[in-house]
């Protein structure tokens, strides 16, 4: 489970007393804390205005709130695109990165 998998992550950190190594052009990685409000607070600190949201289709129930929020909140961008697949799928990718542009 994700749970799971965040613990082990947690736990293999907390051992070697490592963090985890970010990538250029990121300015952190959340692990172990609630999605939606740490999305929130991102996006908040990013004082971004559009956000557009890309999920896989079994993930979708997961991040229906955060959209309604985003809504509600007058920064949803887009409807959410689900066409991104497991292992990249650079069709869905293309197809999502021109529905956000547009």
């Amino acid at each position: 489970t994700n749970m799971s998998r965040s613990l082990t992550i947690e736990r293999l950190l907390a051992a070697t007393g490592e963090a985890l190594p970010i990538p250029p052009g990121m300015k952190g990685v959340h692990v172990g804390v609630p999605f939606g409000p740490t999305a929130l607070s991102e996006i908040e600190q990013l004082n971004a205005t559009k956000v557009y949201v890309m999920s896989n289709k079994s993930s979708k129930p997961m991040v229906e709130d955060f959209l309604k929020t985003l809504e509600e909140k007058g920064i949803l961008a887009a409807p959410i695109n689900c066409d991104v697949s497991m292992g990249g799928a650079e069709d869905g990718l293309l197809k999502a990165c021109n529905e956000a542009a547009a």
